[in-house]
Formats: structure tokens, C-alpha cells, sequence
């Protein structure tokens, strides 16, 4: 409906000789729209009903004075003037010039109506862009570390999730990457590198047929040495309870134990480990003699049972946010956090008490496992606090990475030690829930078929030199060592300490496979050799001599 005040000022306006442009943009101006101004007009416009016309006033004589006018109008309203008429009339009565030059000023202007349907717009355009504006932060809060993100997760919650979630994980890729480097304190040179890489996917989505592949290699170098001394290099296959080896590669130094006859047979080929070896290595090595109960489950159980109690202990805390990295392929939060020492001598309290747990039904002795924790607790407190960095996906808070960087210091003053070691972890996962297929290696052999002979032998070396030992007690009270052989064979007088030794030493080669050692000695040499299995020899002499020669008389150099 046309407002009758718009079209009282539009009269008027004409009036006063005003053009309808300049009309209309102090219209525009004053917050009219278009549509309302243009229907004023429209109605203007239109022929009106024949009304009977006003008497006009006859004007007053000239030289009347003008506060003597009279002015006769007909009464056409029935309630007070209004201000828009008042302003009207006032309107009217400026000349036309005046009217031009003031060009109809905004705040001339007869009262409109207020704008509530403009106010009502404005409110709703603010409010678009709060929306948006929010909706933009949330979205730039996930991919963008703003400092201030109400609708992000906390890292707390983030990292609860993880652990909740890695407890669920039934396949997955990793690559895992120790490096160790001890440094003297007093000299603030290396002492020697440990690095360990190791590769590996597992699937357990069939717990009855847990699958796994994967790589380990291991070095340990010495200071300023080329070459390690030991390197192994090995791939590994798993599926349900049988697992496979195979050492592409070992390098060990020149006084170890491990020559290179053993390296030979056992380098470049796959071994086959299942319930089987255990018990045969076990019996070859004195442990218990009862089959060991292999679970497929239990490494998958034992792992979420370490992640429940890491979530259980909230071991994490001073928890900072770093700046976001996409990690195998995923966009990641990243965060910086705190492992105390007390929480970390706590978890790991429980997790050797678990450990103990899981390996009840195994032939491992009481003794070993409390010297484990004794080493365990021994390293934790020297480990300290630790601080860890965390990658976890944005989309399924799955751990991506995580890094591990400390200096560890290690001061016994009984050995004589005191030394700093740098030691950096990190840990790479990918491919979560994707299955993997894992092939039977062949022609992989039994490990207890080549495995038990070659430790029967490393047995029997250790065996020979132990016999040394007991010769050189001899020598040093007899300044002789004829008293070590008796008859071509060690002395086995029962009424000596060392001829019980040598009676327990002989017994222990025949076990193992070899024949009763030979002996023979003078007052300054000696020679003790056995015959293995393989028909091939093993010797050892004075001076520590050692080696594959067959002892013919004291003088016999063992080489």
C-alpha cells in the first residue's frame, strides 16, 4: 500500500518545481526503496475522482501589512496535523530558488516511518557471517594449528582416543629406527654406535592365523672402527604358530666364539621355528623338558594389554601442541608430551609384573626374569624424565609416528663408568587395517636341525676352555702341568678339586655329541683336543691356544 506521507512530499516537491530525479534520490537517500518510490509515482499518476473544487482565497491587497493576512482554508482533516504535515506546509511556503539551492537537504526531509524491515536485514546478514565465520574456523582448526580453537579436541582427548583406538588395530606397517651412541664424559668422545632398524607388517584380523612380515638389522661399532663388531642382518615370515628366519648376512669380530665354519651354515637360509624347537632348544640348553604352550593370541593380547595400561595410568602429561605434519600420507596432530620418571618406573612395574604373567608356562627360570627387572629399574632411573612427540591422525587417531629423543647418563663408580648415551628412537605406522599375505619360504629347514648341533659345539668350546682354566690353577701351585692329564686323557683324580672339574667336563662333551677328550701335557705345554660328531676336530693349548688341530703329544701346537 502507497504510504500517504510519500506522496504528500512527492505533491509538494512538484510543487516547488522540483524534478522528479533529484526527488528521488533524496528519496533513496533517506531510505526509501526504489519499489516504494517508483508505486508512489505510479499512483500519482493515475486519474483521480472528479472532487468538488477548494474556494480559493482571494489574495490580500499589496499594501496590506503581512501580519494581517488572512488565509481561509477548508478544514479537510478531522485530527491535528501531523509533523510530516507541518514540515509540509513549511515546504511549500519557501520559494523555488531557495528550494534549488538547498537541493531538498536530508535532514529537511518530512518523518518516514521506521526501517525495520532494513534493521531486520542487517541482523540477518550478521548473523550469516558469524556462522560462516565459526564454520570457517572449525574447518581451519583441523588442518590449521590456530592458537585459539574452541571447537578443536583437546590433546588429552586426542590422545585418549589413540589409545583406545591402536587397542582395536588388527593390521599394520611399521618401521622402527634405534640409534644409540655412547660418549665418554671425560674424554666427550664416542665410544661406540648401536643402530637397529627393523621393518615389519602384522595381521590379525584371524587370530588363529596371526600373519607377519618383516626385516631386523643390528650393528655395534666401536670408536673410530670401519668395521662392526657384530652385524646381523635378518628376514622374517610368521603365520599362526609357526615363524621363519633367515640371516642374509653376520659379520662377527675375529675372537669371537662364532667362527666361520658355524656362520657358513647358517647364512643365506630360511629356519623354521615352531612349538617343536622350543622344547628340543630348550631340553639342549637344561630347561624343562615339557611341551610350550604357544597361544596365537598372546603377542597381540600382551600388546593391548601394555596399551590399556598405558591408557589406564595417563602417563602423559605438560601435553603442547606443535605444528601439524601429514605422516604417511595422513593429516596429523602433533603434539610434544611428558613422561615422568615415577610414571614411567610405574608402568613399567606393571608391565613386568604382566610380563611374569604371560611367561609362566615358559622354562624361564625365577632368577632371570627378577635380574630383568633389576637391569629394567636400574635404566629407568637413569632414563629420567622422558619426552615424547606424537603424530596422530586427524581422521581415525591412529599413531602415525612417534619419536623418542634423550641423553641418558650412565655413572657407576664400582665399574668405573661414566659415560652420556644419545639415544633417538622413531617409530613410522601406516597402512592401518589393511590385510597382508604372507608366503611359506621354501625349503626352510628346521632351526633345531642345524640350530642343536651348532650349539652342542659352542658347548663343547666352552667346555675345552674351562679345562684351560683348571690347567693354569695347576701350573700355577705345580709350576708343571703334568698333573692335568692322566693316561692320554684329562685327570680325573675324585679326590682333587680340578679332577671333579675335568670328570664333569668329559662327561659333558660326550653328551653333547663329541668323544671323550684327549690330553696331554708336560711340564711346559699341553695340548686337550676332542673329535665331533662331523668327524672334525677341536683343540685347545697353552697360552690359550685354540683351534681345529688333533693333539698327538704335548707339544702339539693347537692352531
Amino acid at each position: 500500500m502507497v504510504e500517504q506521507q510519500l506522496i504528500d512530499y512527492i505533491t509538494k516537491a512538484k510543487a516547488a518545481g522540483q524534478p522528479d530525479d533529484q526527488t528521488k534520490n533524496l528519496l533513496y537517500k533517506n531510505d526509501w526503496t526504489e519499489a516504494e518510490v517508483a508505486e508512489a509515482f505510479a499512483a500519482m499518476a493515475q486519474p483521480k475522482p472528479q472532487m468538488q473544487p477548494q474556494t480559493q482565497p482571494q489574495p490580500l491587497p499589496v499594501n496590506l501589512p503581512v501580519e494581517e493576512k488572512v488565509v481561509e482554508k477548508p478544514i479537510v482533516q478531522v485530527r491535528p496535523a501531523s509533523e510530516t504535515q507541518i514540515q509540509a506546509e513549511k515546504f511549500q511556503a519557501q520559494p523555488v530558488q531557495a528550494i534549488a539551492q538547498q537541493k531538498m537537504p536530508q535532514e529537511k526531509m518530512p518523518v518516514m516511518r521506521p526501517r525495520a524491515h532494513s534493521l531486520l536485514k542487517f541482523f540477518i546478514v550478521l548473523i550469516i557471517l558469524i556462522v560462516l565465520g565459526g564454520a570457517g574456523y572449525f574447518v581451519a582448526g583441523q588442518y590449521v594449528n590456530l592458537p585459539w580453537n574452541p571447537f578443536g579436541p583437546t590433546p588429552q582427548t586426542v590422545i585418549n582416543a589413540m589409545l583406545k583406538n591402536m587397542q582395536s588395530v588388527k593390521s599394520y606397517h611399521s618401521v622402527a629406527q634405534i640409534n644409540l651412541n655412547t660418549i665418554d664424559n671425560v674424554t666427550k668422545k664416542s665410544q661406540g654406535n648401536l643402530t637397529l632398524n627393523i621393518t615389519g607388517e602384522t595381521d590379525s584380523t584371524d587370530v588363529k592365523n596371526i600373519k607377519a612380515n618383516g626385516s631386523l638389522a643390528f650393528n655395534i661399532k666401536s670408536a673410530g672402527s670401519s668395521s662392526p663388531i657384530f652385524s646381523i642382518d635378518t628376514s622374517m615370515a610368521s603365520i599362526g604358530t609357526t615363524s621363519y628366519i633367515k640371516v642374509n648376512n653376520i659379520v662377527v669380530s675375529n675372537n669371537s666364539s662364532l667362527t666361520g665354519a658355524d656362520i657358513d651354515k647358517i647364512t643365506g637360509k630360511w629356519f623354521q621355528i615352531d612349538q617343536n624347537s622350543y622344547t628340543a632348544i630348550s631340553q639342549a640348553e637344561g630347561g624343562q623338558t615339557s611341551t610350550i604352550n604357544i597361544v596365537p593370541t598372546t603377542g597381540v593380547d600382551f600388546a593391548n594389554k601394555i596399551r590399556a595400561l598405558m591408557a589406564a595410568e595417563n602417563i602423559f602429561s605438560n601435553v603442547k601442541k606443535l605444528k601439524q605434519e601429514v605422516v604417511s600420507g595422513q593429516n596429523t596432530y602433533h603434539y610434544s608430551a611428558l613422561i615422568t620418571k615415577d610414571k614411567l618406573n610405574g608402568l613399567i612395574a606393571k608391565i613386568m609384573a604382566l610380563t611374569a604373567q604371560e611367561t609362566a608356562n615358559l622354562p624361564i627360570q625365577s632368577n632371570s626374569i627378577a635380574t630383568v627387572q633389576a637391569l629394567v629399574q636400574s635404566f629407568t632411573n637413569a632414563l629420567g624424565d622422558v619426552n615424547i612427540e606424537m603424530w596422530i591422525g586427524k581422521k581415525d587417531n591412529m599413531l602415525y609416528q612417534f619419536k623418542v629423543d634423550k641423553v641418558i647418563n650412565i655413572a657407576d663408580k664400582t665399574l668405573g663408568v661414566d659415560m652420556n648415551v644419545d639415544s633417538k628412537v622413531s617409530v613410522v605406522n601406516s597402512n592401518f587395517g589393511k590385510s597382508i599375505t604372507v608366503q611359506t619360504p621354501q625349503g626352510a629347514q628346521k632351526i633345531e636341525d642345524v640350530a642343536l648341533p651348532i650349539l652342542k659345539v659352542q658347548k663343547i668350546k666352552q667346555d675345552l676352555i674351562t679345562a684351560t682354566y683348571s690347567a693354569e690353577t695347576i701350573f700355577g701351585t705345580n709350576n708343571s702341568y703334568y698333573l692335568t692329564c692322566k693316561n692320554g686323557f684329562l685327570n680325573g683324580s675324585k679326590t682333587t678339586t680340578y679332577g671333579l672339574q675335568y670328570i664333569s667336563i668329559a662327561n659333558d662333551v660326550i653328551k653333547q655329541g663329541g668323544k671323550n677328550p684327549t690330553c696331554f701335557a708336560g711340564a711346559k705345554t699341553y695340548c686337550i683336543s676332542t673329535q665331533l660328531a662331523d668327524g672334525t676336530y677341536l683343540c685347545v693349548g697353552t697360552a690359550g691356544a685354540s683351534g681345529t688341530t688333533r693333539c698327538l703329544f704335548s707339544g702339539t701346537i693347537c692352531k
